[in-house]
């Protein structure tokens, strides 16, 4: 089972934080301790808008206006805001957080597999230029699908500054998307088995009722096998665990 939402672009190893300042800039965008199963759904949740944000914003997929600048310690964090420029920016800014507040709920409920971020050309190939995957996984009494225990809160904070380094520097790395007019970016998610058959989280339809016609499983699972892969973020609590793959098709020009 799939949802679907569609949007036209518009176009050190040892990390501390000892200091007051440090402690106030991961307080502002991440649970001050992540011990409970509570605090590591909110910790989870707050990574992929932050991690999504450095995305779209690295890959300038909207207007600056959409997002506010964080710091966490060196870094230069983008995070998506509520607050836009003009009426149209804000009509999208709003779409937007409807459907990362369905993605969190379907985090929240533990059903959330993976959810795909693609860059398709507006054509009748609809080509993807790249994808984004990022793919969830769950421990508690009743969910096992990710194992991992005892893990301190200096490890998780050392995880989440070393990955977002990667993220950043690799985004930097990529070529441009020129022509962003000639793109559509689509978000794709599917679940685990235990999600009722007709779960739809806000701001997602089930894929029969998308406009979309894009053959998301094909796609992927061709881009899976076939197209160079780079995993860019793998984060891990006790409860949670959030792995982002890039997948860039070598047969489509930034165009």
């Amino acid at each position: 089972m799939k949802s679907c939402f569609v949007l036209d672009l518009m176009m050190n190893d040892e990390i501390t934080f000892q200091n007051e300042k440090d402690e106030k800039e991961w307080t502002r965008l991440f649970p001050p301790e992540i011990d409970t199963v509570y605090e590591s759904l909110e910790f989870i949740k707050r990574l992929f808008i932050i991690t999504l944000s450095t995305i779209s914003s690295n890959r300038k997929l909207f207007s600056s206006d959409f997002y506010a600048q964080k710091r966490l310690g060196s870094l230069n964090v983008q995070l998506f805001d509520h607050h836009c420029t003009n009426v149209e920016q804000t009509i999208k800014a709003a779409i937007i957080f409807d459907w990362i507040g369905g993605i969190s709920q379907a985090i929240a409920e533990k059903y959330l597999k993976m959810a795909s971020f693609i860059i398709v050309s507006k054509d009748v190939e609809q080509s993807i230029l790249e994808t984004f995957l990022f793919l969830f996984s769950y421990h508690d009494e009743n969910t096992d699908n990710h194992h991992e225990k005892n893990l301190k809160n200096k490890d998780i904070r050392k995880q989440v500054v070393n990955s977002l380094t990667k993220l950043i520097l690799f985004l930097d790395r990529l070529t441009p998307i020129k022509y962003k007019s000639n793109y559509r970016f689509c978000v794709k998610l599917e679940y685990y088995d235990n999600t009722p058959c007709d779960y739809e989280p806000k701001g997602f339809v089930s894929i029969e009722q998308s406009t979309s016609i894009i053959q998301h499983k094909d796609l992927i699972q061709h881009s899976l096998k076939t197209c160079p892969k780079n995993i860019l973020v793998e984060i891990k609590t006790d409860y949670h665990k959030l792995l982002i793959v890039h997948i860039k098709s070598p047969d489509t020009k930034d165009s």
